[in-house]
């Protein structure tokens, strides 16, 4: 279990102290508004957590976009995979031209989409069409290499490519914090990459690899069996004992870019929305790094992928919703933004008892 483990090769941001002061207030402005205490239950911590990250007594969710990190895996060609990996490049081509589900949520709950190509293969070559007529639709470019490596027999990342997907995590954060986005939707895309997400999440958790195992992209039967039976060989294997070697040995591209991204933006007091079992692995990395990342995230959903339970419960984070979901993409963290945004209007918008001219004692005493 490697999860307080530091990295000799990546620089972490220092992210700013929330401070304990605002804290009080914020709970004190939530108390005084018209209705009973806790009444309105997690909306309301939710509303002081979004406060406290950005540091006011009036956050606000206006500018939000669902970020969706892709990248290609070479473990995909052993088998672990019920797609073959065209299946990132030609759904990132559906994300662009605006068919995809992520892309009908963001329409739905107004946020800006932005597809990060992090090493899908022929993405690069390819110059893949920017349909970015579509409103808020955007293709960024941090191209590492057309996949990554096989861990079936070796590391699936170098040191360089490495340090090149921390790197560029920082520059996007910079880059989502220079344009304004009070929050990011963390997503992905890449086929083969729950076989990567299951390795990283055992080794940062201890959670039995078994358990981290899932269908992915929909395996069921022999072809999970033989998924698991990969992977435990592979880790039974594999000497880790460190951070860094641990991400050049399982990758990926997209995976490792998301917790650079995060830890980053988190820095400049952005709000980390999580989306699934990949977005939580990423998550895991950057919080092994700096785990003060908690308090700027936030969990969106509980996903039906079998590991994603068991990791919510490890780091006793409260999701927002419980929907069965698996696909990825950001879906989750998409849903999820009309509630965060209802818990910071309830804050600002809300009457207090004063205002309104309505007694406390009454109130409490008829609606409790």
């Amino acid at each position: 279990m490697l999860e307080t483990l530091s990295s000799t090769l990546l620089t972490v941001p220092v992210l700013p102290e929330l401070c304990p002061t605002l804290s009080r207030e914020l709970s004190q402005q939530i108390n005084n508004k018209t209705k009973p205490r806790k009444s309105l239950g997690f909306l309301e911590a939710l509303a002081c957590q979004i406060g406290l990250i950005q540091n006011t007594h009036t956050p606000q969710l206006n500018k939000v976009i669902a970020t969706v990190f892709a990248a290609d895996h070479g473990i995909a060609t052993a088998g672990v995979s019920a797609f073959p990996q065209a299946v990132t490049k030609q759904m990132i081509q559906n994300f662009l031209s605006g068919n995809a589900a992520i892309n009908v949520l963001c329409r739905a709950n107004h946020l800006d989409l932005q597809v990060v190509d992090c090493g899908v293969i022929g993405g690069r070559a390819s110059s893949m069409r920017d349909e970015s007529g579509n409103r808020g639709t955007s293709l960024t470019s941090s191209h590492i290499a057309d996949g990554t490596a096989s861990f079936v027999d070796g590391n699936a990342v170098s040191e360089e490519q490495l340090l090149s997907c921390w790197r560029n995590g920082a520059s996007i954060a910079k880059q989502l914090l220079g344009n304004n986005y009070a929050a990011v939707a963390f997503g992905e895309m890449g086929i083969g990459n729950t076989s990567s997400a299951a390795l990283l999440t055992h080794y940062l958790t201890g959670i039995a690899l078994d358990h981290c195992i899932g269908r992915g992209t929909g395996l069921d039967g022999q072809a999970l069996n033989h998924k698991k039976n990969l992977l435990i060989a592979i880790a039974s294997n594999a000497t880790i004992t460190s951070i860094d070697q641990l991400l050049r040995r399982f990758g990926g591209f997209e995976i490792i870019t998301m917790a650079s991204t995060m830890l980053h933006y988190a820095a400049g007091r952005g709000v980390v929305i999580v989306d699934g079992f990949i977005s939580t692995a990423a998550f895991l990395i950057a919080n092994s790094l700096c785990p003060a990342l908690k308090e700027f995230s936030i969990f969106s959903h509980c996903s039906a992928e079998q590991a994603h339970s068991r990791v919510i419960e490890h780091l006793h984070v409260h999701p927002l919703l419980k929907l069965d979901m698996r696909l990825g993409e950001a879906s989750g963290a998409a849903l999820a933004v009309p509630l965060l945004r209802s818990a910071v209007a309830i804050l600002n918008e809300m009457a207090t008892f004063s205002a309104a001219e309505v007694s406390e004692e009454i109130m409490a005493n008829n609606l409790a």
